[in-house]
């Protein structure tokens, strides 16, 4: 059911919610983030960016926003709605989440065949790069990073689902849940007990399938869904 729509958008991509009165849009071929009003569904500003914005992620009054074009991180103090800082990671990052110690981890796909993807942690009180973690070839494409409940736990698609700890020193190279036939298009981790939904595509054209594994990576069930799955929202009941 839709209860508004808000106008004049040129190409909306991710929803960044910062209060009842604000909340940031990223764009794919406007180069500015929308700031709205959730409430009024009106514009109310925009902030200007170089290039082509992507996922965001909000902590401690600072908005981190991925800008695939220029491979960096911005930094929004969302009281001011001013970029304060921008973050130099590896090619077209295109994914973020906050670990259990408030540290950022940024996720880069390395493009099409252009770099090498990486993983790259992120000191949010200093906005300086405390690790990086590179891929093993320019042909694989990682995206969709996500974290576990308790935040010490990392998880990625690269065809598979891999894990990795954010106290690891190396990338695991074998796949935590291996996609066999499946084409995973995204998942999503509950945070209330850490199980992983994998949303499988098929074949992009007949109606979807999700499985459902626990923290061991073992089958619970499997369902079916509409046409291409890709994403997961939990509640708390």
């Amino acid at each position: 059911m839709s209860k508004g729509a808000i106008i004049g958008l040129t190409s909306p991509r991710y929803f960044l919610g910062i209060s009842n009165s604000k909340a940031y849009v990223s764009d794919l071929y406007s180069d500015v983030i929308s700031v709205v009003n959730p409430s009024t569904l009106q514009i109310t500003g925009t902030i200007p960016v170089s290039d082509w914005t992507e996922q965001m992620i909000l902590h401690d009054q600072e908005a981190y926003v991925t800008q695939k074009g220029n491979n960096q991180v911005l930094v929004i103090d969302v009281n001011t709605n001013i970029i304060i800082d921008s973050i130099m990671v590896g090619r077209e990052p295109n994914s973020l989440v906050i670990d259990v110690f408030g540290n950022l981890w940024v996720l880069c796909s390395g493009g099409v065949n252009e770099a090498l993807p990486e993983l790259v942690q992120i000191n949010t009180s200093t906005h300086s790069v405390m690790n990086s973690f590179l891929f093993n070839s320019i042909s694989e494409s990682p995206n969709s990073l996500g974290i576990d409940g308790s935040g010490t736990n990392l998880y990625y698609l690269n065809s598979s689902l891999f894990k990795h700890s954010i106290s690891a020193t190396a990338l695991i190279n074998s796949p935590f849940i291996s996609s066999g036939n499946s084409v995973y298009y995204g998942f999503g981790i509950n945070p209330y007990n850490n199980e992983i939904y994998l949303a499988d595509a098929i074949d992009y054209v007949q109606a979807g399938k999700v499985y459902r594994y626990d923290i061991s990576a073992t089958l619970i069930d499997s369902f079916a869904v509409g046409i291409i799955p890709q994403d997961f929202t939990f509640l708390d009941n």
